[in-house]
């Protein structure tokens, strides 16, 4: 399942409230691309599944079966550093389709190790890194100078963003901030601006704020006149307002049978049944 970036922030709020403070009682490596986490929180078991692989996703599931008697290396590396952690926050970065995940672990001698858990879901390019103080400890897959020339991906490196993580998320901003960046940053057609602007904007999402603005997305930014900026303002701030009132997610379908997947109704769609 491919959620934009908007989308998975509905997840990472949902994620947060079912496991901050949750303790990591147990670490299983299903496969070279999946993990499962044990958690305890609020007094009850919660199985977190992140997989990287062909479909890349992040969710609760109910307990498995015929779990692997044998830890990979992997797995083992892992545990001895993350098992017996609280986890103190689940959020997303800067409205992309990177979920970090905060974990503290007290140690013998009564500090605390501080491991944030970077689940990137950016299909071919999904991973999930662990870093301690910057630096990355493990992943679940290595990325060599070879493989990407932009961004290399293994243990003793310095973990950063992938590039796109420099823009906004549209959550963190009230009206008139986005009309400010909309006027002082916006270049080339109105989908051009947004997408350059900010994070997380799939198609559908993206022709739900058109569609309320009354616009096709192709008028250059620039040209449009003040009611035409606000009207767009107006329709991005209603989409964050949705967004942050929204629980579960919807599978949706249009007369053109495209499916999409969104947290709530959109115009032109109806949910699938």
């Amino acid at each position: 399942m491919n959620l934009d970036g908007l989308t998975m922030s509905v997840l990472a709020k949902e994620l947060n409230e079912r496991l901050q403070t949750g303790q990591i009682q147990k670490l299983y490596q299903i496969d070279k691309t999946t993990l499962l986490f044990k958690i305890r929180a609020l007094n009850d078991d919660q199985n977190l599944i992140i997989t990287v692989g062909a479909t890349p996703a992040m969710y609760l599931s109910k307990p498995l079966q015929d779990l692997p008697k044998e830890p990979s290396s992997l797995c083992m590396f892992l545990r001895k550093h993350i098992e017996g952690s609280r986890i103190v926050k689940v959020e997303q970065i800067n409205g992309d389709r990177i979920m970090c995940i905060q974990t503290d672990k007290l140690e013998m001698d009564g500090s605390i190790t501080s491991t944030f858990i970077y689940v990137e879901l950016m299909g071919k390019y999904s991973n999930c890194i662990f870093v301690q103080d910057g630096v990355i400890l493990e992943s679940l897959i290595h990325v060599s100078p070879l493989m990407n020339r932009e961004r290399s991906i293994s243990p003793k490196l310095h973990y950063e963003l992938p590039p796109n993580a420099n823009r906004v998320s549209l959550l963190d901003f009230d009206y008139e901030e986005i009309k400010n960046l909309l006027t002082s940053f916006g270049d080339g057609t109105i989908q051009q601006s947004i997408r350059a602007i900010f994070n997380g904007f799939g198609k559908p999402l993206l022709d739900e704020a058109l569609l309320t603005s009354s616009l096709n997305g192709d008028e250059i930014i620039t040209d449009l006149i003040s009611t035409q900026v606000d009207a767009l303002a107006n329709a991005l701030y209603e989409l964050k307002t949705k967004l942050n009132e929204s629980n579960g997610l919807l599978t949706l379908i249009n007369d053109n049978n495209k499916k999409a997947h969104a947290t709530f109704i959109l115009q032109n769609y109806k949910v699938l049944k």
